[in-house]
């Protein structure tokens, strides 16, 4: 099995070495690395063309700025392997994650496969490992629900995939800064012959100060339109209502957060209310509680009960 490891790049020469050697240290040696430069001002392309020229297993290019959608996408229709796996330029692996990815997909010819990741500082600490392997005895449907609303974390690097899926629905990352691989997420996990599961972190996801991939611009009220204009298009509205209510009511929280963060309690109070009342004449009863996390489940039973104000207080003490 060829794996084709997809890199969008993006003004990232602090860490690149860091991502690109530990793909090299693998210890499963049939793969390929597409690394698409997105523009970089530093001296991103100048590195990959040094590991290029030492190993030909890389394949790089370079291309005026659009964002890591449109930069994953050029990588996908260069990709050559049987299995995708994405990197962000940032982040880095362990060296035994594509030999446990094959040995998986042997066993299982499982179109998708997720792994654990671990979410650490740029010092190393652990900040919060992320299982994705909690969720995998829920049936499709759910599994669905939650990716839609982030409580199972949906971005692509936390799983792989076979490119015969990616190819046969045509999946591509959409251009916005925000959500960009929010319907592709959707349709891999929808259309996949099944879906299993890594026990152990394989991916460490650095948070570094200033980055593309972690800081992105934008809200997910965009994303929220494009995912409700995508299940009308399929025709599966009534099918996923629930998960896009759920999803809707996370939105609606990220939004009160910003809200709060630049209005008064009062004005905050009167506009969320007023959120609350499009959301309950749009969704009714549809969300589905268990597809949120815990917190957004609380403040769900609060709204309930029109205890408005204590959710708006909350908002307003929260750093963010």
């Amino acid at each position: 099995m060829k794996i084709s490891v997809i890199i969008p790049v993006y003004n990232a020469e602090k860490y690149l070495r860091k991502c690109l050697d530990s793909v090299c240290n693998q210890t499963y040696m049939d793969w390929e690395v597409i690394a698409v430069d997105d523009g970089s001002l530093d001296n991103s392309y100048e590195i990959l063309q040094e590991y290029a020229a030492k190993d030909s297993r890389f394949i790089i290019e370079t291309k005026k700025n659009e964002g890591p959608g449109l930069t994953r996408n050029r990588a996908l229709d260069e990709a050559t392997g049987d299995y995708i796996v994405f990197l962000d330029s940032d982040d880095y692996i362990d060296k035994n994650y594509f030999e446990l990815l094959a040995r998986k997909y042997n066993e299982t010819k499982a179109e998708v496969i997720f792994i654990d990741v671990l979410q650490e500082d740029i010092n190393g600490k652990i900040l919060r490992y992320e299982k994705m392997s909690n969720f995998k005895d829920l049936n499709r449907k759910d599994m669905i629900g939650c990716q839609m609303t982030g409580y199972m974390p949906w971005g692509g690097v936390r799983k792989a995939a076979s490119r015969d899926l990616v190819e046969r629905e045509q999946l591509r990352y959409s251009e916005d800064t925000v959500g960009e691989e929010a319907i592709f997420s959707f349709e891999l996990l929808r259309n996949a012959n099944n879906a299993v599961f890594i026990e152990k972190p394989l991916y460490h996801y650095v948070n570094h100060p200033g980055s593309q991939s972690k800081n992105p611009n934008g809200t997910w009220e965009v994303t929220l339109k494009k995912m409700e204009e995508h299940l009308k298009a399929k025709g599966i509205m009534e099918e996923y209502r629930d998960a896009l209510a759920s999803f809707a009511f996370v939105v609606l929280i990220l939004w009160l957060l910003r809200f709060a963060k630049q209005n008064s309690l009062l004005e905050t109070r009167m506009a969320f209310k007023g959120k609350i009342a499009e959301f309950k004449n749009k969704f009714r009863n549809d969300l589905k509680s268990n597809y949120m996390r815990k917190e957004a489940r609380i403040i769900y039973r609060l709204v309930k009960h029109d205890l408005v104000l204590i959710v708006v207080i909350a908002a307003k003490l929260i750093k963010r």
